[in-house]
């Protein structure tokens, strides 16, 4: 488990969630400093999309079949400019959405 001051509570180390053959894996990303790390790290559980949070700057990177995808942040947004974002996974496409106005910033066909 991974103790956070900022929560309350603790969270999972990770979690890998599979849906129809696609691999997700899903973890704060504290653990790594950069984008090859992250990018090895979930190539090891064979996933196609490694979702981390960490930086809460908005990314979609793809490298030999691997996506790297952090949403942003809805509450703590560290872009500029500052812009509240989720992300979206659905039919074959990752889009990042902006909170204040609806539209995509960023999107991404993965089939």
């Amino acid at each position: 488990m991974v103790y956070d001051w900022v929560l309350p509570y603790p969270l999972p180390e990770l979690s890998v969630v599979e849906d129809n053959g696609l691999r997700i894996v899903i973890y704060h990303g504290f653990q790594h400093d950069n984008e090859a790390e992250r990018f090895d790290f979930a190539r090891r559980f064979g996933a196609k999309i490694l979702i981390y949070g960490h930086t809460h700057i908005p990314v979609i990177k793809e490298d030999d079949g691997v996506i790297l995808l952090n949403p942003g942040s809805i509450a703590l947004p560290k872009q500029t400019p500052g812009v509240p974002t989720l992300a979206s996974i659905k039919n074959g496409e990752i889009s990042i959405l902006n909170l204040n106005n609806g539209k995509v910033i960023e999107s991404y066909k993965y089939f």
